[in-house]
């Protein structure tokens, strides 16, 4: 796109997600890996079934409530997910880049608490936000 307005390099979403973990996740991993079981790290999204290839169990009957559970603190969970604190034990990723990401996560806590971060979500995914659009 190139547009400077909303270039990554100029402002930084309002998500509790840091930046540069973002931009790895949705600028790299996304598109070269969407929907690669294994690779696609929303199809393993440990709280919903997002795929086929996930066994099915009933708990998944109630999956409607937790995602209407989850909808007001989505970012945040996001968030957390994308610390892959489960690739460290692996080898996968490195204790201090770990540590790095949390630090990161952190600094976004202190100017956006989880709740503030709901309720601002949570209004901005309602039809509220949809009912107020208008032309430009």
């Amino acid at each position: 796109m190139g547009d400077p307005a909303i270039h990554s390099t100029t402002w930084e979403w309002d998500f509790a997600t840091p930046a540069d973990a973002w931009k790895r996740t949705h600028n790299h991993l996304l598109p070269t890996y969407t929907n690669v079981v294994g690779r696609d790290r929303d199809l393993g999204h440990t709280i919903l079934r997002m795929s086929p290839g996930r066994p099915w169990h009933p708990v998944y009957l109630l999956q409607p409530v937790y995602a209407a559970l989850l909808a007001p603190v989505f970012g945040w969970d996001i968030a957390l997910y994308d610390l892959e604190a489960e690739a460290v034990p692996a080898g996968r990723k490195s204790a201090r880049a770990f540590l790095g990401d949390l630090t990161g996560l952190a600094r976004k806590a202190d100017t956006s608490s989880p709740a503030t971060s709901a309720t601002r979500s949570s209004t901005k995914s309602s039809p509220t936000c949809p009912a107020t659009a208008r032309p430009r």
